[in-house]
């Protein structure tokens, strides 16, 4: 069965980042929330691909496994 046009498959779109390595996440800046802006996580990876996305009222989820250290 063909794909519709409008259907992507996740690793179309993120399959750049398969075996890459997280370095770091950081968020907007104060001054970008204070202007209004959305309120963003942004992943960087070791190499130099980033992967933002946007934190609305929803917010979004996430998992923990027993014993990993949070924060």
């Amino acid at each position: 069965m063909a794909q519709s046009p409008e259907y992507a498959n996740i690793r179309q779109i993120l399959g750049r980042f398969i075996g890459q390595r997280l370095v770091d996440i950081t968020q907007h800046d104060e001054e970008e929330w204070k202007a209004g802006k959305e309120s963003y996580v942004c992943l960087m990876f070791d190499s130099g691909n980033t992967m933002t996305f946007p934190i609305t009222d929803l917010g979004f989820e996430h998992t923990e496994e027993e014993g990993e250290p949070v924060g």
